[in-house]
């Protein structure tokens, strides 16, 4: 009866999880109850500094890459007074050639490696005409700005270094009377010095750098703030599985519960891993004299760690890295001897279905017992 009894509960809970399956179980947070997804990510877009240049002109420079000797990995462009100097240059062999007011200009200038590239660019203005009122004058907005990108690399000594300044302007002749190369250091110079060691000795995948700048009026001096969020998001799970298995010949259930430490990493995600702690007490079934079965149950105590890729494909078999090593804390019968440790490293998963290897071994790797088992879980 109690054989009967279990196998049934085996299958209503592989159907029930297989129903409400996903690739991998969205985990809900125990500290929060919330469901873990990637709507609860507020993290910005794109990473990188803006500054506001007043008068809807503005700057952005997206973040790079740390390197020695400069944590916001932008003194590459400082000095940024020639660059400066070069649009500057640029532009008015150009103007007179860029006179359309309502056309679209782009001007693009690469330094790299000392070589200079620039390209200049104009097209027609898009979209509809909007007209502007001001102190009773009239004015014709165009429905999109001008823009300016200097570029700047290095890759001599094997090290590739980069950065880049993406000027938003009302117009490009309004560059040489809001843009200095001061400005710019001094913006350069505060991302730097707010930019922490810590964040920048790690790689860039493990924190989200943005910041807001502006530009006073008074004083011409930049002020704003720099953010930096880890990326991982952390939750506190709890995970359930029900299991089967062949050990020295015998075909052994068991059942797993626990709670696991989840990490989510917003910059990928579709990846995650997280540290566990589970009981699982393993179920062997034997006659008696009387021709009796007796149910021997068998504890083990598990400290997991678990790595995987979420697939948008969920009807494909695929690897993934569970590390788990159990000990056995409640032992009965003679089915697993004293002092026993269970090893688990790497799986193939289907949906909420594993395949594991097992093995079990005691007293220093004696007594070594494969095992194959099949799982079948949720949120874990």
């Amino acid at each position: 009866m109690k054989i009967k009894l279990l196998l049934c509960t085996l299958l209503f809970i592989s159907v029930a999880t297989g129903a409400f399956a996903q690739y991998f179980d969205p985990h809900t947070d125990l500290i929060n109850s919330k469901l873990q997804t990637s709507k609860t990510d507020h993290s910005p877009k794109e990473e990188g500094y803006h500054l506001d240049l007043g008068k809807g002109n503005s700057l952005f420079i997206p973040r790079v890459a740390s390197y020695p000797g400069s944590k916001s990995g932008l003194k590459i462009l400082q000095p940024t007074q020639p660059l400066i100097d070069a649009i500057h240059q640029a532009y008015e062999h150009l103007k007179d050639s860029l006179k359309g007011p309502l056309t679209v200009k782009k001007l693009q200038y690469l330094c790299y490696n000392g070589a200079i590239k620039t390209l200049v660019s104009e097209k027609p203005a898009t979209g509809a005409i909007t007209f502007y009122t001001d102190n009773g004058q009239t004015s014709i907005v165009k429905p999109e700005k001008d823009s300016i990108t200097i570029a700047k690399v290095d890759s001599t000594n094997g090290n590739y270094r980069a950065a880049v300044l993406v000027f938003s302007l009302n117009s490009v002749s309004d560059f040489e009377q809001i843009v200095t190369g001061q400005l710019i250091d001094n913006l350069i110079d505060s991302i730097e010095s707010a930019t922490s060691d810590k964040v920048a000795n790690h790689p860039s995948w493990k924190y989200y750098i943005y910041g807001n700048y502006a530009v006073s009026d008074r004083t011409n001096q930049v002020s704003g703030k720099l953010n930096a969020t880890f990326n991982a998001q952390q939750t506190l799970t709890i995970g359930l599985s029900v299991d089967i298995q062949n050990i020295k010949n015998s075909f052994v259930p068991s059942a797993s519960i626990g709670l696991s430490m989840m990490n989510y990493y917003k910059k990928q995600p579709n990846g995650q891993n997280g540290f566990g702690l589970y009981w699982t007490p393993y179920f062997f079934f034997e006659k008696d004299q009387n021709g009796k079965t007796q149910t021997y149950r068998n504890d083990f105590l598990s400290a997991t760690y678990t790595a995987l890729t979420n697939k948008t494909d969920r009807n494909k078999f695929d690897l993934y890295l569970p590390v788990s090593l159990g000990y056995l804390i409640h032992r009965k019968g003679n089915f697993f001897e004293k002092n026993t440790f269970s090893f688990n490293a790497f799986g193939v998963k289907y949906g909420n279905a594993t395949l594991k290897p097992y093995v079990y071994f005691h007293n220093f790797l004696r007594g070594v017992t494969p095992s194959i088992q099949l799982s079948i879980g949720i949120g874990k």
